[in-house]
């Protein structure tokens, strides 16, 4: 191969080691932009489980509470007439129903956020994986790349070398002289 052809291969090499880098950072920084967003998204649905949590624990508590108000009905119906706690006992249960209706919307409102969340988090943790496993394949070939262009450049350096050395056989020129040819502005 001549001296040409190996300038043109290193530095088709050396862009395409240049390109790789480029790509390895660019993957890298979109798969911390994700991770972050996985952990963001991870955050938001643990909020919402904490609430859907505690909404259930007012749903129990409220259902407590209706079961209490509808005995003090029954004990207050010796003091009220049976109409008026009829009505009472009424209002009290379409109060407590209307607060229960409000709090499974609110409910079903949350799974549906959460499961929506939990769907966004497996998408975005699937992404993370596929640019690790892509991050790990670039850094395998800029290794091979950094590799190769090594090994080329060690070929170079020989090849410039008996070249040099036939020349100072052929021709006679010396090594001074040859020196200030190949390396004028020392």
């Amino acid at each position: 191969m001549q001296l040409p052809e190996l300038s043109a291969v290193k530095a088709n090499l050396t862009g395409r080691l240049h390109a790789s880098d480029q790509l390895l950072s660019s993957v890298t920084e979109e798969r911390d932009n994700l991770t972050e967003e996985r952990d963001n998204l991870t955050e938001e649905r643990d909020n919402l489980t904490a609430r859907l949590q505690a909404s259930d624990q007012l749903i129990h508590q409220l259902k407590a509470n209706r079961t209490k108000r509808t005995r003090e009905v029954y004990m207050l119906q010796g003091h009220y007439s049976e109409d008026v706690a009829a009505a009472h006992l009424s209002a009290v249960k379409a109060n407590l129903t209307e607060c229960l209706q409000d709090r499974d919307q609110q409910l079903s409102s949350m799974a549906e956020e959460r499961d929506t969340l939990n769907a966004n988090l497996t998408e975005k943790t699937r992404e993370v994986d596929r640019l690790q496993t892509l991050s790990k394949q670039n850094q395998d070939s800029v290794l091979l790349l950094t590799e190769e262009r090594d090994r080329l450049k060690v070929s170079l350096s020989e090849k410039t070398k008996d070249r040099l050395q036939g020349l100072v056989e052929k021709d006679g020129i010396s090594r001074h002289r040859l020196t200030e040819f190949v390396y004028p502005f020392r």
